[in-house]
C-alpha cells in the first residue's frame, strides 16, 4: 500500500536524525546569541521593546533548550 503522501503527489521524507540534531543545535545557538544580546539592553532599550528588567532576567535565566 503506498504512503498517503505519495498518493497526493508529494513525496515527503522524514528528516534524518542528523538533520534534526543540526536543526536543534542551530536553534540553541540562535537562542544563546539572542539572550546574549538581550543581556546588553539598557533600561531604555527594554522599555522601547515593551519589556521590563524582570522580563529580561526571566528570559536570561532560562536554559537554551527552553523556548
Amino acid at each position: 500500500m503506498p504512503h498517503i503522501a505519495s498518493l497526493s503527489g508529494f513525496d515527503f521524507a522524514a528528516p534524518s536524525l542528523a538533520q534534526r540534531l543540526g536543526d536543534t543545535v542551530r536553534t540553541w545557538q540562535t537562542r544563546a546569541r539572542e539572550r546574549h544580546e538581550l543581556a546588553k539592553f539598557t533600561a531604555f532599550d527594554l522599555k522601547d521593546i515593551g519589556m521590563t528588567p524582570a522580563d529580561r532576567d526571566m528570559q536570561l535565566a532560562k536554559p537554551i533548550w527552553r523556548e
